[in-house]
């Protein structure tokens, strides 16, 4: 069975694939797989989106991502190359977010980049895979700098739990090269190494379209293209089964029938590997112990020094007393004190802010506090489109 361990989708991969991940996922379920992972470039934001696609499908979601690695990141300076990071476990997990935050801020310079000096501080319980013909390692293969690719292997093996060169099945000379040399490495200095196939979309027949998707991207960017050719070197990009894996592979004399297996029942094993548990339940900030008693009487008291100009005193009171039950039921006390602070500090430092968000004008508890600008009873606007007992989301 063929497993993919690099996987990019449209919501984590912005611009650069078109794989939706409900369709991945449904794919898989009809291919009998049971495990799936991703690793979008730089980012982890669909992986919320792919663990309840997952879960729903009863397959195990193996959370990854394809690192922009740098000599240093406080360096400024727009080259990088690839790494890919899995997750192990949860403290791998809990690693790959430290990673991808320090990228996503302090490492950010037109991508979100990290370096060996970030990787040594959260290596710990993360799988590392050398990536695709953009890697560090395939780098240095196709510069011939066989010194630095031997350098970065020692430092990728010291650093994380498990290291894998990566091969996969590009009809096209870069690849191929990186290919013999990655086997050639493995088998001489005891490396073990999986196949991969990089998937930017589902089908085959996809590519065209992922591939006037990537130009429209980059036409934005400004970046110069080759509107008659494709920009990927392949068609290979798409969800392969193992027998389309086989066939696709291009053999060499090192490229045999038997490494092919060999690679795929390494993918298999890695996959086997990684376990994470994701909780789903909302956890709030605690600001204070007491929030239910302080935002009360917020309210109270805000409500005491106007009540006495509105037409209706006794259903404000009501109404006031039947939002902070469903707030309190809710757990959101913190939540809404932490929104009246940062609301009151911008009033205070001649920060510009809004009316209200959307629905949240409807809510009493928000006009009190200073967070909504029309009063909700004298226009009639309803609490339950805001909030009620039965709603699942974050207020917004």
């Amino acid at each position: 069975m063929y497993y993919p361990l690099h996987v990019h989708s449209a919501l984590g991969s912005i611009g650069d694939s078109i794989l939706q991940i409900p369709a991945y996922v449904k794919r898989a379920k009809e291919i009998g797989l049971s495990s799936l992972a991703l690793t979008d470039h730089g980012s982890l934001s669909a992986m919320f989106t792919f663990i309840e696609e997952c879960t729903k499908a009863g397959i195990k979601p193996v959370i990854g991502m394809e690192a922009y690695v740098v000599d240093d990141a406080a360096v400024k300076d727009k080259s990088n190359n690839h790494l890919v990071l899995l997750a192990k476990n949860d403290e791998g997990l809990k690693n790959l977010l430290r990673i991808h935050n320090t990228a996503q801020t302090s490492g950010y310079y037109y991508k979100p980049r990290t370096d060996a000096k970030t990787l040594r501080m959260y290596g710990n319980n993360l799988i590392a895979l050398s990536a695709c013909v953009a890697g560090t390692i395939p780098s240095a293969v196709i510069a011939n700098d066989i010194d630095r690719c031997l350098q970065q292997i020692s430092l990728y093996r010291e650093i994380f739990d498990e290291f894998y060169l990566e091969i996969q099945p590009g009809h096209f000379p870069e690849q191929e090269t990186v290919n013999d040399t990655l086997v050639y490495l493995a088998n001489g200095y005891n490396i073990p190494f999986v196949i991969t196939n990089d998937i930017h979309y589902l089908l085959q027949d996809d590519a065209v379209i992922h591939d006037y998707h990537v130009k429209l991207q980059r036409a934005k960017e400004k970046e110069d293209i080759d509107k008659d050719n494709m920009i990927y070197p392949d068609t290979c990009y798409w969800f392969m089964t193992e027998e389309d894996i086989r066939k696709a592979f291009p053999r060499s004399d090192i490229i045999t029938d038997a490494v092919i297996t060999q690679g795929l029942k390494a993918a298999e094993q890695v996959m086997a590997k990684c376990q994470i548990s994701v909780n789903f339940k909302i956890q709030m900030p605690v600001i204070a112990t007491d929030a239910k008693e302080q935002l009360t009487k917020f309210c109270y008291d805000r409500l005491s020094a106007i009540i006495q100009t509105k037409r209706w005193p006794q259903y404000y009171t009501d109404r006031l007393e039947h939002e902070l039950a469903v707030i309190s039921q809710k757990d959101f006390c913190n939540y809404f004190l932490i929104v009246h602070d940062y609301i009151d500090w911008c009033k205070q430092n001649d920060i510009k802010i809004g009316p209200g968000r959307g629905s949240a004008a409807g809510s009493l508890v928000s006009y009190l506090l200073g967070m909504s600008a029309p009063d909700p009873v004298e226009h009639g606007l309803l609490f339950e489109r805001f909030l009620d007992p039965e709603r699942v989301a974050i207020p917004d």
